[in-house]
C-alpha cells in the first residue's frame, strides 16, 4: 500500500489562506497540530474526502519553513505525506539509496520518516504509518481525533495528482521512483508515478521558475461555483483553475 494521505502547503499568511480555502472549496478545518510548535510553525488541516489539505506559517525566524518561503519568494508546495504498510521497510529502501533523514519519529500511534529535500528533490516527501487500523476512514494521527466529523459533501470531494516541475523532470521522477519503489509511466509528454489512490506527475519547468509543486488537481461538483466564489474573493481564475497560495488548483468536475 502507498496512498497519497496529505499535501502540505507554506505560507506566511495562514488565517487569509484559511478563509480563502473555507469560502472557495467548503472545507473545514479538523485539526491545529500543537506539535507543530516545535518546529516554529501554526498549522491547520482540512479533509478532502479521505485526504487532506496541510497549510503551515512560521511565527519565528530560522525555520525550514521560512527558509523555503524566502528561497522561493512565497507561497507555495512543501511537503507530500504518504501512507504506508511498513514504515521500517521504506526506511531501509531510502537509506540504501543514500538518502538522509530529517525526520525519523515513532508512537504508539503512528511512525514517520521525512527525506532530505537535498536528497529527494521537489517536495520534502514523508512516509507514515497508523500502528493497527490502515484504513482511510480510520485513524491518521496529523489530522487529530475525529477528523471524519469534519468531512465536506460540498463542491469539493478528492485530490487526483499532484504536479512537480523541474528543469530535469525524468532524472527527478527517476530519483521519486525509486524512493517510491513505484514504476515510472511516460504518456503525452508528461513523466508520472501512480499511487494508489492519485498520481503523482512530473513535467519540464520551462520559465526557470522554482523547483517544486506548481499544481494539484482536484474533482469537485460544483465548478461553476467555486471559480465565481473565487473570483469574489480576488482570485485570477480560468475555465477550470485557481491559484490559491502559490498552487494553481486545477478542478475537474464529476460527470
Amino acid at each position: 500500500m502507498l496512498r497519497l494521505r496529505q499535501l502540505c502547503l507554506v505560507t506566511n499568511n495562514l488565517n487569509q489562506i484559511e478563509r480563502d480555502l473555507k469560502s472557495i472549496f467548503e472545507l473545514d478545518v479538523c485539526h491545529r497540530d500543537p506539535s507543530v510548535e516545535k518546529f516554529g510553525l501554526h498549522n491547520f488541516l482540512m479533509p478532502i474526502g479521505t485526504n487532506f489539505l496541510e497549510v503551515v506559517a512560521p511565527f519565528q525566524e530560522n525555520t525550514s519553513a521560512g527558509r523555503y518561503l524566502q528561497k522561493s519568494g512565497g507561497d507555495g508546495g512543501y511537503m507530500i505525506i504518504m501512507q504506508c504498510d511498513d514504515v521500517e521497510n521504506a526506511k531501509d529502501r531510502i537509506v540504501s539509496l543514500g538518502h538522509r533523514l530529517i525526520l525519523d519519529t515513532k508512537n504508539p500511534d503512528t511512525e514517520g520518516i521525512q527525506i532530505h529535500p537535498k536528497d529527494l528533490p521537489g517536495a520534502i516527501a514523508e512516509f507514515r504509518s497508523n500502528n493497527g487500523i490502515q484504513n482511510v476512514d480510520g485513524p491518521w494521527a496529523p489530522a487529530g481525533h475525529g477528523w471524519n466529523s469534519f468531512q465536506n459533501s460540498g463542491s469539493t470531494d478528492q485530490i487526483i495528482s499532484v504536479t512537480i516541475q523541474s528543469k530535469k523532470p525524468l532524472q527527478l521522477a527517476s530519483k521519486w521512483s525509486k524512493a517510491l519503489d513505484r514504476p515510472i509511466h511516460n504518456t503525452d509528454e508528461i513523466t508520472s508515478i501512480n499511487l494508489d489512490n492519485a498520481t503523482l506527475h512530473f513535467i519540464e519547468n520551462l520559465n526557470n521558475d522554482k523547483e517544486g509543486i506548481v499544481s494539484i488537481d482536484l474533482r469537485v461538483n460544483n465548478l461553476q461555483k467555486i471559480l465565481s466564489t473565487a473570483i469574489l474573493r480576488g482570485y485570477k481564475t480560468t475555465q477550470n483553475s485557481v491559484v490559491i497560495c502559490g498552487i494553481r488548483f486545477k478542478l475537474f468536475e464529476e460527470s
